[in-house]
């Protein structure tokens, strides 16, 4: 029986914890054994069942000897899995605003069935939660494993980790974070673009750098014209509306985007809400984010 979309999550997901599991060498094999992929096999995939990815987890938990040692090896070596995040060095962000791109786009993004959310508590702390939806097959070692990087986050814009205060279950767990000083950050307040949210965000996902991206995201079938047309089909978009899509997808602004097509900022603001509304998407970011990686 085929494993609805609720019940998978991105192979790149799988790939970062081969990646780290290599990179602390520990063996791969063992940990893949009994699963529908192999360390190779993996990177030709574009999805692989939840459950699979939590045995995975649970697997590589145990060849590394414990959730302590998972947590160790992910601190020192995490963006050795994911080192596209790199490319936010070169952004001026807020530690923030770093963790909410992750928690309200990315996770959700690379692992739907888990709700993700978060929370500002004011001045430098936060609080992340991560909750697996109705049906979803609870894992602890998930949950564990998630602590690590959330505490390490800040180091990819130069900042000291942040201190976390980790409350896992299985299938519910609650990070309360306080953020390190970001007074060495230039403009530390500033919000990332879309455009520059969208370009990292397809390169986590699709597994490429930024120089690569857009042969990856063709090799992923996902040609502009090709996803323009299925979103026009599924969210029921008029000619106009697709036309103003096709802009934003690229993460620019209701004044550029007027400027492209012909009208005011006002009516792009207009029709830039209801295409959020016929794709039930919150914001301008999940919408890109969903563009580029779900259609």
């Amino acid at each position: 029986m085929e494993t609805s979309a609720e019940h998978q999550v991105y192979a790149r997901a799988v790939w970062i914890v081969l990646d780290l599991a290599t990179g602390a060498g520990l063996d791969v094999e063992a940990i893949c054994e009994g699963l529908s992929f192999d360390p190779r096999s993996v990177r030709r995939m574009k999805k692989v069942a939840w459950d699979e990815y939590a045995m995975l987890v649970e697997r590589a938990e145990e060849v590394a000897g414990g959730a302590e040692n998972v947590s160790a090896i992910a601190r020192r070596e995490y963006y050795r899995g994911a080192p596209e995040l790199k490319a936010l060095a070169g952004l001026v962000v807020s530690p923030k605003t770093l963790y909410r791109f992750i928690f309200e786009v990315l996770d959700p993004i690379l692992f739907p069935p888990v709700a993700w959310s978060f929370e500002d508590l004011g001045t430098n702390r936060i609080r992340l939660t991560a909750r697996t939806r109705p049906g979803v097959r609870p894992c602890g070692a998930v949950m564990r494993a998630t602590t690590a990087p959330i505490e390490v986050l800040p180091c990819v814009i130069g900042l000291p980790p942040a201190a976390v205060d980790a409350q896992v279950d299985a299938t519910c767990s609650v990070w309360t974070v306080t953020l390190p000083e970001a007074k060495r950050l230039r403009n530390a307040g500033r919000t990332l673009s879309l455009g520059a949210l969208s370009r990292v965000l397809n390169a986590v996902v699709l597994g490429s750098d930024e120089a690569n991206m857009s042969a990856t995201l063709f090799a992923q079938g996902g040609a502009r014209e090709e996803r323009l047309e299925l979103a026009s089909q599924k969210w029921q978009l008029s000619r106009r509306q697709t036309e103003v899509l096709a802009i934003l997808a690229d993460g620019k602004t209701n004044k550029e985007i007027g400027a492209h097509v012909g009208c005011a900022e006002a009516t792009v603001e207009q029709h830039v809400t209801q295409i959020l509304e016929r794709a039930g998407c919150p914001t301008r970011t999940i919408l890109i984010a969903r563009f580029w990686t779900e259609l």
